[in-house]
């Protein structure tokens, strides 16, 4: 019901259309969204060859200029972008100077000191919008039983009335999708699953607390995703300086880990994690400023495996690009 109702909100008259857009998600495929719009392959092979001494230096360095270059294009297709920017519009200052810098210079613009400080802002913000954890928070929509469509509860809000759901049923119905109201899946009522006997049951997975902890999986069911635990001081990349340096400073670190491209990178005094795809030499780039810029670097950082992937995206839309959806069990 909870994805259903979010994706009515977008249409529905009286509901904010900004708060919808701020919680919206690009697609896995999209253009200016696709997830892999700042992967470079090709270019993290080489420079793993060359760091493994099989690959000379001038290949790796060409190798990264071509993939500066593809990131820079990126970039530019995400700042001219439409809806990324009404969804960022006017809550940072300093992000909308950006955008108008890197707008106003083009695709094509000198690749200086101050274009990488807007583009890695740029796209410090484009992962958190695609992963909806900058703008707003979402929340489950209440439906209640009522004659009205949109109803505004005292404690403010909205709420959906069920005359709604009944009016769009056809609609749904129609694009092979049901709403339901939520109902319990277990034989078992609350109070039983409160007693003692079931505790384990419902606790939080056990994992270990050393420098890394595999996938632990139940069948076909991951219970925890893998994890790598270190400390800032720890990955050395807070001290590297410059772009190719920082990204070929990645490159070694990701491998002397055994760590996945792509991550989520979590530091101990920051509340949100940071979306990492080490083949990209922006998002490299965007790691070490968020490494350096920490005042204590005996910080801990914890890595976590990127799951499900967009490889697992699963969820279609009217135009066939396909997103990610979750189905949380409280």
């Amino acid at each position: 019901m909870w994805g259903a109702a979010s994706e009515m909100t977008a249409a529905m008259p009286g509901v904010d259309r900004a708060a919808s857009l701020r919680v919206a998600a690009f697609p896995v495929d999209g253009p200016a969204g696709e997830l892999g719009a700042f992967c470079s392959p090709e270019c993290a092979q080489t420079v793993d060859g060359h760091l493994a001494g099989q690959v000379s230096e001038e290949l790796a360095l060409k190798a990264y200029e071509e993939a500066a270059l593809t990131s820079a294009a990126a970039v530019h297709r995400v700042a001219v972008d439409e809806g990324f920017r009404n969804a960022v519009g006017g809550g940072d200052a300093m992000l909308e100077r950006a955008l108008g810098n890197l707008v106003e210079s083009g695709a094509d613009g000198p690749r200086n000191r101050a274009y990488r400080r807007d583009a890695e802002l740029v796209a410090k913000f484009w992962q958190r919008y695609c992963a909806k954890t900058e703008f707003g928070t979402t929340r489950p929509i209440e439906v209640l039983e009522s004659a009205e469509r949109v109803l505004t509860p005292p404690d403010g809000g909205f709420a959906l009335g069920s005359a709604l759901l009944d009016e769009l049923e056809p609609a749904f119905d129609a694009a092979g999708r049901r709403t339901e109201v939520g109902v319990h899946l277990c034989a078992a009522s609350l109070d039983e699953l409160s007693a003692g006997e079931y505790l384990a049951v419902l606790s939080d997975p056990v994992t270990t607390s050393g420098e890394h902890a595999p996938r632990t999986t139940v069948g076909r069911v991951v219970t925890q995703r893998a994890t790598w635990r270190t400390t800032i001081a720890e990955s050395e990349l807070a001290e590297v300086v410059g772009p190719r340096e920082r990204y070929f400073a990645a490159r070694r670190w990701r491998a002397e880990l055994g760590l996945p491209e792509r991550v989520f990178v979590a530091l101990a005094d920051e509340t949100k994690p940071m979306c990492v795809d080490f083949t990209s030499p922006i998002f490299t780039a965007v790691l070490c400023t968020a490494l350096r810029a920490s005042a204590d670097h005996d910080v801990a950082v914890t890595i976590t495996e990127v799951l499900p992937g967009p490889g697992h995206a699963w969820v279609p839309d009217e135009q066939g690009h396909r997103y990610l959806s979750e189905l949380r069990i409280h």
